[in-house]
């Protein structure tokens, strides 16, 4: 599923161990990206969906999510301007929607399931290891993300996680101007940011809180919507 020929592993390792990460265009087979996008873009039933966000409503210092389904829309509303006020305050903040293994194990989605295998598999680890010089060998956390109109990642680190993460992107047409734009914050002078352009994967190591990070706001009344499978590596 790695369109391996068109990779250069040792090149990208010598980014790797320079940056502390690694930026890696048309990384699935055109195959399996266009199958993925299809399914998360237009497939997947949005009551499948899970809106998450941090500050959780209910539980101080924690996250919290919501099922997308009608009955959930008023709270949902209020999640996120919670989110917002604790953004605008300066707080870790976030609202996007995800997947949730619970909800999704109910619904037994056949390409869900084929990407949790995936990304979590031995094809996928090897293929770290063989770009990076971080020694991983589980795959964990994974989920897939969709960020639609207003959605947001505000500035942190996820050390807490993993040895590594990684985002690999699946949306078509992407423009900067959409918003949804990761930022890396390590040089607050020289901020880089990447565009979610389709098919592209973005590795970068997170331990010691070496890679503060975030993703810009989606603009409002946006159809357009960033999708990505993330995830971390120990």
């Amino acid at each position: 599923m790695i369109n391996i020929k068109n990779i250069n592993a040792s090149a990208y390792k010598e980014e790797f161990i320079k940056n502390r990460r690694v930026v890696i265009d048309n990384f699935l087979t055109e195959e399996w990206a266009e199958k993925l996008q299809k399914y998360y873009t237009t497939e997947m039933n949005k009551e499948h969906w899970c809106a998450t966000y941090m500050p959780s409503l209910r539980y101080e210092g924690d996250w919290e999510w919501w099922q997308n389904v009608p009955t959930n829309r008023y709270v949902m509303e209020q999640a996120y301007q919670h989110a917002c006020n604790a953004r605008d305050n300066n707080l870790f903040s976030y609202f996007f929607f995800k997947t949730m293994p619970g909800v999704m194990e109910k619904f037994n989605c056949t390409v869900y399931n084929e990407t949790m295998a995936f990304f979590n598999g031995k094809e996928m680890i090897d293929f770290i290891n063989s770009v990076t010089d971080v020694n991983i060998t589980t795959g964990d956390k994974t989920f897939v993300s969709r960020y639609s109109e207003k959605c947001f990642l505000s500035n942190h680190t996820d050390d807490v996680n993993g040895k590594l993460a990684f985002v690999c992107h699946l949306t078509k047409d992407w423009n900067p101007d959409f918003g949804g734009l990761y930022l890396d914050l390590r040089d607050k002078n020289n901020i880089r940011a990447i565009n979610p352009s389709f098919n592209k994967l973005v590795i970068f190591e997170v331990t010691a809180g070496v890679a503060p990070h975030c993703v810009t706001q989606v603009v409002n009344n946006s159809n357009k919507e960033r999708i990505s499978v993330s995830g971390w590596y120990n």
